[in-house]
């Protein structure tokens, strides 16, 4: 190839020259601007590499002559400069500049940038050749092809006339025809982008009405998509494909380099799109901060600017040591690809992240008002490394992937404290982690925000206020258990006596683990590793003097034993239970072995519950109630309840956000009769109706007779206790035996 050097520098000429003919190119050198300009005006250089700043024209004025040069083969341009910064690279490329070399010249990086020039004026020759075939074309393709000018007509942005003195101006300034058209004001930058999209057959697109994918931008640094001058958008999943295009918004369609670049990065075939240069950089700017600025807590926020290295996923596998697994996941993508993850999923409204290994990528997955919503596929080979990420900000064991593991993150996302849970467990395919969301701010709801209405409410703050007994709040794994007990809690913190001062209560906690930090509230963790079980803790903290006591969880007869000789000797006490329903309660521990004199003497109450999906109070409209749903409503049957809709409030989902039905038992004369005499659990519920107890199946009913939730919603978490034979009640009793034996 054919090339010119244009340097005053005679040592960096020589440098230059040597390392291009050793390659086998053709080269001349040129130490003057004018004399430069005056050697491509007579012969035929492929390729100029200029320097910044040469003797009486330097290398932008030299760049511009060469770009307005009339009938002449396109000449691929470099300009040499120390110059790194956006401002300085866009006033390059806005003279017609191909690409940068910055100096001292690195030969590798030269090797790279010649590369990406043949390339490039290979396929300038082949368009060449098909714009030489248009005659025998059709208009439409003709039309493709044609100078940016006739295209601005044909568009009607502008009139032959406005176009024919632009034209004029051109021969004499000999600037672009887009910045004499927009001096004059007759067009804008997104009219002239249009145009040149028809012009070069590659798609527009308006980059500041666009949303780009978070996990995307994850992939490609900032840095990175402000010297490309390009936004990775979205992917673009095609039916029957395994990996979707990605949609790439670019100044230049022809930056070969970058293309390369993103399809290495993020594993997957580019579509480059044409957008607006100063709406691209803006919409550059603007997303990666919305990213960014969120997402992280300082420390987070200070690695990503402090990594500037670009990871390359070709060198990711499976199979890596434990030092290369902690140099992978401190590498910028890896960061920036998990705080984004964080602040999606929070930004959501998600309780849980999953990340699930599969055969040749791995899925994230958001579980989002009680629903487990696919979110992204990712390649296979972020996996270890995102892993690893994981781990390490949970303080685990990297090293250790054959056993399931366990650990806490703190992070601040969207200037607020967010504390993640994370779960490691190894699968077919690598660990698949579980990250659940527990945000502080959740710890201070009040009852009322939980969903206690009517006579549930009064009931629970009832069995609070009690100065002795044991409280159980029963329900399955996500109920919303802890949620109550925190919230209960809070109530209790303090009172307010006779004469009006505010007295303060002793409340110690044990939990596993501890999920909310409450102030004001001792909270202590049990340490099975250690010995410390929830018996052990128990029997401490009964010696520091609490007025009242939380057990995270009773799990086995001697915790149930301990909790409910406390509440005997003046201590209100706290759990929650693994039970279906309010009085499934005292079979559940009658099964655990405890005698029923201790059940009927301490327990004074039991509360059921469940999550359902809230109903978008924005867009869930009436409908009429079907007989089948009629029958349901025992007591009243009400002229209309709600269906969801969908709106950009709530995603077009039509819900947003959970509350929780319940039902709550408090423990009577009569209930305490029964609990004595062994009864199952179906006669303590119907004794508990009886004397007045609302259903979780009935507060639910209200709920969506009310439009808090649907009725559809209220039927697939809520099993009535009447649906249930004789034969469905021993096999339960039979089954919670088997359990507290193992």
């Amino acid at each position: 190839m054919k090339i010119l050097i244009a340097e005053d520098d005679p040592i960096s000429a020589l440098v230059l020259r040597k390392a291009l003919e050793r390659m086998g190119h053709e080269v001349s050198v040129e130490t003057n601007g004018v004399r430069a300009w005056e050697a491509i005006a007579k012969d035929s250089f492929r390729l100029v590499l200029s320097d910044w700043m040469m003797p009486e024209m330097d290398g932008l004025d030299l760049c511009r002559k060469i770009r307005t040069r009339e009938g002449s083969p396109y000449v691929y341009l470099i300009l040499l400069t120390v110059k790194g910064n956006a401002e300085d690279r866009g006033e390059a490329l806005n003279a017609g500049v191909d690409d940068f070399l910055v100096k001292p010249i690195d030969t590798a990086e030269l090797i790279a940038r010649l590369d990406v020039a043949q390339r490039i004026l290979k396929m300038k020759e082949e368009l060449k050749t098909s714009t030489a075939q248009l005659e025998n074309m059709s208009g439409e393709l003709r039309e493709q092809h044609a100078p940016l000018g006739n295209l601005l007509v044909d568009q009607g942005v502008i009139t032959y006339q406005q176009l024919n003195e632009a034209l004029a101006d051109q021969k004499e300034t000999r600037e672009r025809l887009g910045e004499i058209l927009k001096k004059r004001g007759w067009v804008t930058e997104g009219d002239i982008t249009q145009a040149r999209s028809r012009q070069m057959d590659v798609p527009f697109v308006a980059v500041e009405h666009e949303s780009p994918d978070p996990f995307v931008l994850a992939l490609v640094p900032f840095d990175t998509a402000m010297r490309h001058q390009m936004l990775p958008l979205s992917v673009q999943d095609a039916e029957g494909a395994a990996m979707g295009r990605l949609r790439l918004a670019m100044s230049n369609p022809w930056d070969i380099e970058a293309i390369d670049l993103v399809q290495r990065t993020t594993r997957r075939r580019v579509e480059p799109f044409l957008a607006s240069k100063a709406e691209l950089m803006v919409a550059i700017e603007r997303s990666y901060h919305d990213v960014n600025g969120g997402a992280n807590d300082e420390e987070m926020s200070d690695s990503i600017q402090a990594a500037a290295t670009d990871m390359s996923l070709d060198e990711l596998t499976d199979e890596v040591d434990t030092a290369e697994l902690m140099r992978q996941s401190d590498q910028a993508p890896v960061i920036r690809f998990v705080n984004t993850l964080f602040a999606d999923a929070v930004g959501r409204r998600a309780s849980d992240i999953h990340i699930e290994p599969q055969k040749k990528h791995f899925q994230i997955l958001y579980r989002i008002d009680g629903q487990l919503i696919p979110i992204r596929t990712v390649p296979r080979q972020f996996l270890a490394p995102t892993t690893s990420r994981i781990k390490i900000m949970a303080d685990m064991d990297i090293s250790e992937r054959r056993v399931p593991l366990d650990g806490r993150i703190s992070v601040r996302v969207q200037n607020r404290p967010i504390d993640l849970r994370v779960s490691t467990l190894p699968t077919q395919y690598g660990e698949r982690t579980v990250m659940r969301i527990l945000d502080r701010a959740n710890a201070l709801l009040s009852l009322e925000q939980l969903g206690f209405t009517g006579k549930n409410a009064d009931d629970f703050n009832s069995l609070i206020q009690k100065p002795h007994g044991l409280i159980l709040v029963t329900g399955p794994t996500g109920s919303g258990k802890t949620s109550t007990l925190y919230a209960a809690l809070n109530a209790l913190k303090s009172i307010t006596d006779k004469n009006g001062a505010v007295v303060r209560r002793n409340i110690i906690t044990c939990e596993d683990p501890i999920e909310y930090e409450l102030e004001g509230i001792s909270q202590s963790a049990v340490h099975e590793r250690a010995g410390l079980t929830f018996a052990k803790q128990l029997r401490a903290i009964l010696r520091q003097d609490p007025d009242v006591v939380l057990v995270g969880e009773i799990r086995d007869a001697e915790t149930a034993e301990i909790a409910m000789r406390a509440s005997l000797t003046g201590h209100l006490v706290l759990s929650t239970l693994h039970c279906n329903e309010a009085a499934g309660a005292v079979s559940r521990l009658l099964d655990m072995g405890i005698p029923q004199y201790l059940i009927a003497s301490t327990l004074i109450g039991s509360i059921a519950q469940r999550l359902v999906r809230r109903l978008c109070p924005n867009c869930a409209r009436e409908v009429p109630v079907d007989d089948d749903t009629a029958a349901l409503f025992k007591k009243s049957v009400p002229a209309h309840l709600y269906e969801p809709v969908g709106c950009a409030y709530c995603d077009s989902q039509g819900m947003k956000g959970r509350l929780a039905v319940h039902e709550v038992m408090t423990v009577g004369r009569d209930i305490r009769k029964l609990i004595m005499g062994a009864a199952d659990t179906k006669e303590i519920h119907d004794c508990a109706v009886d004397n007045g107890m609302v259903t979780m199946f009935e507060d639910g009913l209200d709920k969506a007779r009310r439009g808090l939730t649907t009725v559809t919603d209220i039927q697939s978490k809520v099993s009535s206790i009447e649906d249930e034979t004789p034969a469905d009640r021993r096999m339960k009793r039979g089954a919670l035996k088997l359990l507290a034996e193992a």
